[in-house]
Formats: C-alpha cells, structure tokens, sequence
C-alpha cells in the first residue's frame, strides 16, 4: 500500500485526481514538508514551490482548489504572485490563503486588496490552517468565484 494512504483504512482510499489540489508556496523547506505531510493524511493533494514564479507556473499548469501563500519568497513578493492569480482567468477563481509573519499594521488590507481571501500570521495554528483551509475549498466547490 502506498504509504501516503497509510492512515486511512483501504475502503476510504480514493484516486488521487479526485482529492482536492492545494498549491503550498512557501520558501521554508521544513515549512513545506511538515505542512504537506499533515495536508497529505488529511486526504489533499499537495503540489508545493519555494518560488513565486514557480508556484504561477504550476497553478497555471494544473490550477489547484486552493493556494496557501506566503508574502515573503526570495524571489518576487507574494502579494504580486496573489495579484497574478486574481488576473489570470485560469486561476481568477482560485481561493488564497496568505501566510504571513510581516509585522505591519496594514497587511490584512493589502493582502485583501492583492485578491488574498484569508489571512493568517506567522506563527499559525495548523487547526486554524485546516479549517480555513476547508472552507476555501468548500466554498469554491460549492459557489464558485466570479472572476474579473
């Protein structure tokens, strides 16, 4: 048995094209890793870049049911690769959630004003992540986004 599936019993094992695709962006390796780990036995698929340009080119290739993004990749700020989702009509419906430990008093704002649906600050709890997280994807699944 694949061991990703290990925590789940065979009779709730489903294709993996089926399960619900978050696009985790994020420059910290162990950040990644961790988060993907607990995102993977919760039953997502998880695709994950260190790089702005890289997490576009992969939300363009294959658009997710949602992103979590950090605002500070080395190199471009997360807050424009938002902006380039919200204007590409291939991710434009995408829900972001912006992970951030910037310590300035108008980043809620920004990060909404940059297309962001959620915000959370560095140091996050996961089971706020999580729930967040289930609701961005079951509002897309369920109402959609008007782009544009």
């Amino acid at each position: 048995m694949d061991p990703k599936y290990a925590v789940r019993p065979e009779s709730e094992i489903v294709a993996e094209s089926s399960l619900p695709t978050i696009l985790l962006v994020d420059d910290d390796e162990t950040i990644r890793e961790s988060l993907a780990w607990r995102l993977e036995n919760l039953g997502y698929r998880v695709l994950a870049a260190a790089l702005g340009r890289e997490a576009l080119r992969v939300a363009r290739e294959e658009p997710p049911d949602a992103v979590i993004l950090d605002i500070c990749l080395p190199d471009v700020d997360g807050l424009r690769v938002c902006r380039a989702l919200m204007e590409d009509p291939r991710t434009c419906d995408v829900p972001v959630i912006i992970l951030s430990a910037v310590d300035d008093r108008d980043i809620v704002r920004r990060c909404r004003a940059a297309g962001g649906q959620f915000f959370l600050a560095k140091p996050f709890d996961l089971n706020v992540l999580v729930t967040v997280l289930e609701q961005a994807v079951g509002d897309r699944r369920w109402w959609g986004r008007e782009c544009g």
